[in-house]
């Protein structure tokens, strides 16, 4: 490098330093923002207007896609697990996850729930949600 900018005056060689960091700024700066976009969702999502998932996070990483969230209830409930249905632009299921709970929630009482897949989810557009209940609940 040092020999490459030998042929140019100090003035020049200051311009090409700055340009240099400039870019290597924005490169980073780019990478950082896409990286951060691809894990992390802040929404707040109700189900049946008694569930609350928030803290959802959901990222593929060694073609493994990881689903997290806390699930809380507005009142005391039973709840045996949660369809996660990753959907693509048309509406089409890619997959259906199970986030699995299994037990009665208070309402003070939050639940992590956590379902994976190595299903291809590259064409995901949206998630929906459905309770599923137990038949006497």
């Amino acid at each position: 490098m040092r020999r490459f900018l030998s042929i140019f005056s100090e003035e020049k060689k200051r311009k090409i330093t700055i340009n240099v960091g400039i870019i290597i700024l924005v490169v980073f700066t780019l990478g950082f923002l896409i990286f951060s976009s691809l894990g992390h969702h802040e929404e707040i999502v109700t189900i049946d207007d008694t569930i609350t998932l928030k803290n959802i996070d959901y990222q593929e990483e060694n073609g493994i896609f990881t689903y997290t969230a806390n699930l809380s209830v507005t009142e005391k409930q039973y709840i045996n697990y949660i369809n996660i249905i990753l959907d693509n632009h048309n509406n089409d299921t890619i997959v259906t996850l199970v986030g699995y709970v299994g037990k009665e929630l208070d309402v003070n009482d939050e639940f992590v729930i956590k379902a994976s897949t190595d299903a291809d989810t590259k064409a995901l557009d949206h998630i929906d949600y459905e309770h599923v209940k137990l038949d006497n609940n």
